[in-house]
């Protein structure tokens, strides 16, 4: 009953009260030696906190919740509670610790046979090993980018294939591989655009803008800006590119090609 009464609670958006309900839970659980409930509880009690920033905390709870799964041999909920600590992991910029997690996942993953999670996966450890920096951790990270695509294309999910390279473009941003880092980012925003998904829109459009703009695509940058703006027009930091964005006597209009050799992707279906 306090499990369906927590669960309740977090869709009320109550969440010092769902965690209450969920730490009663977990308090009778454990008087009652009932450890798979144990940690259910824990498991919930770290998502909570998750969505109220206590990242810390967070991760000693799933941390916990995690270790009973795996003592139960509870092979999809561990997988669950993996995924949400490599996320609290990767909220503290605890790299190499999310990447030890989610190669955990992923093994789950891959003994589960669910490929959507191992595409999902792939993603993150490619976030993951871009932001440890140095060259072989840089190439891994495209390595992995890429057998994400690869699988999402398998599975026709857009929305995924936006997110990878979306996060494919950044990390060839940073590493100054401007061209490169815009054909992946055009791919991500004109997915972003048919699905009318502002958010993703106004996050690629800005590294998008950025790597135009730095490559002297003025013309290019300003063009792309209008469209997203055409699908989100009242998301606040949208706007507020449109000061980077002034005309300059030196434009470049050549446009960016938008096909690499080798690449996975078709680019009518996605360019």
């Amino acid at each position: 009953m306090l499990h369906k009464k927590g669960n309740f609670l977090l869709e009320q958006k109550q969440l010092d009260k769902a965690r209450e309900a969920f730490k009663s839970s977990y308090d009778i659980s454990e008087k009652l030696g009932n450890q798979k409930s144990s940690a259910i509880s824990l498991n919930n009690i770290g998502m909570i906190l998750e969505l109220q920033y206590q990242w810390k905390e967070a991760e000693e709870m799933l941390k916990r919740s995690q270790e009973i799964y795996a003592d139960l041999d509870e092979i999809k909920p561990l997988s669950t509670a993996l995924n949400t600590l490599s996320r609290v992991l990767m909220k503290q910029q605890k790299w190499n610790e999310a990447e030890k997690i989610l190669r955990q996942c992923y093994d789950l993953s891959r003994k589960e046979e669910d490929q959507r999670g191992q595409a999902i996966i792939l993603n993150s450890l490619g976030r993951v090993l871009h932001k440890q920096g140095g060259e072989e951790k840089y190439k891994l990270a495209l390595m992995f980018f890429q057998e994400s695509i690869k699988l999402g294309e398998q599975l026709g999910d857009q929305e995924h294939l936006a997110k990878v390279y979306t996060a494919m473009g950044q990390a060839l941003l940073a590493h100054k591989n401007l061209e490169e880092a815009v054909i992946q980012l055009i791919k991500g925003f004109e997915i972003d655009k048919i699905l009318k998904n502002e958010r993703g829109l106004t996050i690629v459009t800005s590294d998008l803008t950025h790597a135009l703009l730095k490559l002297g695509k003025v013309d290019e940058a300003r063009m792309y800006y209008k469209k997203a703006l055409a699908v989100a027009p009242n998301q606040p930091k949208l706007l507020n590119l449109a000061q980077h964005l002034t005309p300059s006597p030196r434009q470049n209009t050549k446009p960016i090609l938008k096909r690499c050799p080798g690449s996975q992707a078709q680019p009518g279906n996605h360019r």
